[in-house]
């Protein structure tokens, strides 16, 4: 998504102001709570001398959803690729890391 530039820092403000209230209308509307919002105005990353409007509200739902997301376990992945190669032949296993060491070497196979 491309940000809207403008040319003063009063013109980012407004927009800004202006979305924030459709937003804010919008999140009442679903009957969600605003937990915080850290909107603001900032310069433009062009260096072009134009402004930016950020635009960052954080609600309820957002937090309970964070709150919610399934965990995850590396070492859960760990086990099972260390279960899988506990079965390998070792004859195999020794010729995997053969060809694994020529690889990273760029040797041909």
């Amino acid at each position: 998504m491309m940000q809207e530039e403008f040319d003063t820092y009063e013109e980012a403000a407004r927009e800004l102001e202006r979305k924030r209230t459709q937003i804010r209308e919008d999140i009442i509307r679903r009957g969600d709570t605003i937990m915080g919002d850290n909107s603001f105005v900032s310069h433009s990353f062009s260096g072009n001398g134009k402004y930016i409007a950020f635009m960052s509200i954080v609600t309820k739902q957002q937090i309970e959803d964070i709150k919610n997301m399934p965990t995850y376990d590396p070492n859960e992945e760990l086990e099972a690729i260390l279960a899988i190669e506990n079965k390998i032949d070792p004859e195999i296993k020794k010729n995997l890391m053969k060809l694994a060491i020529k690889q990273r070497n760029n040797e041909s196979i």
